[in-house]
């Protein structure tokens, strides 16, 4: 199997994309970790290419939400030979949501692509990234007490819960559909170069 990995956020993988989110149920469907946000709050048409290239060139900034209490972010797109597969983001700080429910790190793998520790070796490749280069030691996680696969994998990367939030209109507001489990992860000894994924700043060709 081809190896999988992180690239920054591309144009060239528009109907790749398309498939992904038709495979998440299409339109409006919560993705952690895509920065879809950020395409809500500025009014964007995802089906018109035009305003998707506009989504991806934000998603390239690193305060790509305009809001007095953003954060920087770092985005990333899980890929291999040229499919989209899932995305994971980085928040290089906390601020209060942050802090009480959203976490640090987000991502989301397509559905046909689940159960394969995709999501687990972007994980440690993200940590070793916000260890290295944002010089941070531990990151908080957030994951829906009832999504059993990602705290599989937060527990995986080294994740030890620290608490449980109690759903509420905020944390449903996220996706979380049950009560939220609080983790910190450290990001030390998490990045491992025979991992079969690794992060790029390249935008990989996209599949024909």
């Amino acid at each position: 199997m081809s190896e999988v990995s992180l690239v920054t956020p591309t144009a060239g993988l528009y109907e790749s994309w398309l498939d992904s989110r038709d495979e998440w149920g299409g339109a409006g469907v919560h993705q952690p970790g895509s920065g879809l946000g950020v395409a809500r709050q500025l009014g964007l048409d995802l089906e018109s290419r035009s305003e998707f290239e506009r989504w991806v060139r934000e998603l390239l900034q690193p305060m790509a939400t305009p809001r007095p209490d953003a954060v920087p972010v770092t985005n990333w797109w899980i890929v291999r030979d040229g499919r989209y597969l899932g995305s994971i983001q980085l928040r290089h700080r906390l601020n209060d949501f942050l802090a009480d429910v959203g976490g640090q790190i987000g991502y989301g793998i397509r559905p046909s692509e689940r159960r394969k520790r995709i999501a687990t070796r972007a994980l440690r490749q993200v940590l070793g990234f916000a260890g290295d280069r944002i010089e941070l030691s531990s990151v908080l996680i957030t994951c829906d007490e009832e999504n059993v696969g990602s705290r599989k994998t937060i527990e995986a990367c080294g994740g030890v819960l620290d608490s449980v939030r109690r759903s509420d209109e905020i944390s449903r507001g996220v996706g979380h559909a049950g009560d939220s489990l609080r983790f910190w992860v450290p990001t030390a000894g998490s990045y491992h170069g025979g991992e079969t994924s690794s992060i790029c700043q390249r935008q990989p060709p996209a599949r024909t």
